[in-house]
């Protein structure tokens, strides 16, 4: 053979060689290809596991708070402990937990807050024995020690309804858009219970007032289904809202006085002729934190006095908490007193008159009518 020959058959053998390994080499890149799409896929359908794992473990975690707040709510004596569990209930609620991410859709978050509503009427009724919240007019100031505990855990409720999850503060919070729908934004402090409510309020009133125009409103389009239980429960949720406002008025009751805890001078504020007795206010002895916090729930009052009956409801001051403030000698703001009086306390005086005024009709230092 000669050297040619040799050569070439070098050449061939080289050729089949190569060949051969190119055939190798694109069959292990195609299979590693196809391994990494199927470990593509496994990894995705993981994460949506994963995902959809914690939105059920979620559910079931919030209605177990719910559960667990609820119960001790019941089982505590204070006023005080009461709403720490209240506050605990409403913020357990799902949808203050709502991401809006995987399987977190806008129809999902409608379903949580549909659950939500359902559940604080069916709760309230529970508390209520099924009675109306304008009739029994929930007080601190109960003397029966039954309706009193009753009461207290409906006006922790009320008083618990604008709290908001941290969630929604920290991370990407709901909030209410101009329509007053939801809406999942990063710029809001969330939306509570108390928001939502308001919001249906005022949509509510709206239909009401498009249906008196003899227009035909369909009110499955004005109206989403949460909004729809809280028209059908109305008498709830307004009764509700005017807990909330007496419980706020109650609260400056209580940080004025020793009514609360004292039974015989809570019976005498209550029961005896207006001239046979006075509750006197500890305004002035209060400090300037104390001041600011009976301040504050006489304004809270106010404001949500204002928006119920700028948008057509009425809120009604229970009598006992009127006959107490009509009882009440509040401090002395003549201007011989005030001259008197540090700056600092001369403020917090004044402001507590303007606030005072706000609500009801004062001569001197008595309240003598509603406003």
């Amino acid at each position: 053979m000669t050297k040619r020959s040799l050569s070439y058959l070098m050449l061939i053998a080289l050729t089949f060689t190569s060949c051969s390994k190119l055939e190798d080499m694109s069959k292990n890149a195609t299979e590693a290809s196809e391994n990494s799409g199927r470990a593509a896929d496994a990894a995705t359908e993981s994460r949506e596991e994963i995902a959809n794992g914690r939105i059920i473990s979620r559910a079931g975690g919030a209605k177990a708070a719910r559960g667990y707040a609820f119960d001790r709510m019941i089982t505590r004596y204070t006023l005080e402990g009461k709403v720490v569990e209240a506050a605990a209930y409403m913020k357990a609620f799902e949808y203050q937990l709502w991401t809006g991410q995987r399987y977190d859709k806008d129809e999902y978050l409608q379903e949580l807050v549909l659950d939500a509503v359902n559940e604080i009427y069916r709760n309230i009724n529970e508390l209520n024995a099924g009675q109306d919240l304008n009739e029994t007019g929930p007080t601190v100031f109960r003397i029966s020690e039954g309706k009193k505990d009753r009461d207290m855990n409906i006006i922790a409720m009320a008083l618990a309804m604008h709290k908001v999850h941290g969630l929604q503060i920290t991370v990407e919070p709901i909030k209410l858009t101009e329509d007053f729908s939801l809406a999942f934004n990063d710029d809001s402090m969330g939306i509570s219970v108390l928001d939502y409510v308001k919001s249906t309020l005022i949509k509510i009133k709206h239909y009401e007032e498009l249906k008196s125009k003899n227009e035909f409103i369909d009110i499955n389009t004005m109206l989403s289904e949460p909004e729809r239980v809280i028209y059908s429960k109305l008498d709830v949720y307004e009764g509700l809202i005017t807990t909330r406002y007496n419980a706020l008025l109650s609260l400056a009751i209580v940080e004025l006085s020793n009514l609360e805890d004292n039974k015989i001078n809570a019976f005498a504020a209550l029961f005896a002729p207006s001239f046979m007795d006075s509750v006197e206010s500890e305004f002035m002895q209060l400090n300037d934190a104390q001041k600011l916090d009976a301040n504050k729930y006489l304004e809270e009052a106010f404001k949500l006095k204002t928006f119920m009956v700028s948008n057509g409801y009425n809120v009604e001051m229970y009598d006992d908490i009127y006959k107490i403030f009509r009882k009440m000698n509040h401090p002395k703001a003549d201007d011989e007193s005030l001259i008197e009086m540090n700056v600092v306390d001369r403020y917090y005086v004044e402001e507590h008159y303007r606030l005072l005024n706000n609500i009801f009709e004062m001569k001197r230092n008595r309240v003598k009518a509603l406003k």
